[in-house]
């Protein structure tokens, strides 16, 4: 496993659009929520649109302020 291929599995999207990153703010995960941010090699890759949201981070919006950067909500 190369080391762009070994973040690249946190990014894959199920059948549902969910991304690991998407599963733990569903399950409210908080730690395991802002490691899969930190560790984004770039921002966008903590942003990855699914079938039910507008946005990854979209049900954390209300809970830590509404931002436009991710990392900046933890």
């Amino acid at each position: 496993m190369t080391p762009s291929s070994a973040w690249e599995q946190f990014y894959q999207q199920n059948d549902d659009g969910d991304t690991p990153l998407h599963l733990a703010c569903i399950s409210g995960s908080v730690d395991v929520v802002a490691g899969l941010i930190c560790m984004a090699p770039h921002p966008c890759l903590a942003n990855i649109p699914n079938d039910g949201w507008p946005d990854t981070i979209y049900p954390w919006r209300p809970l830590k302020g509404e931002t436009e950067n991710p990392k900046k909500a933890f």
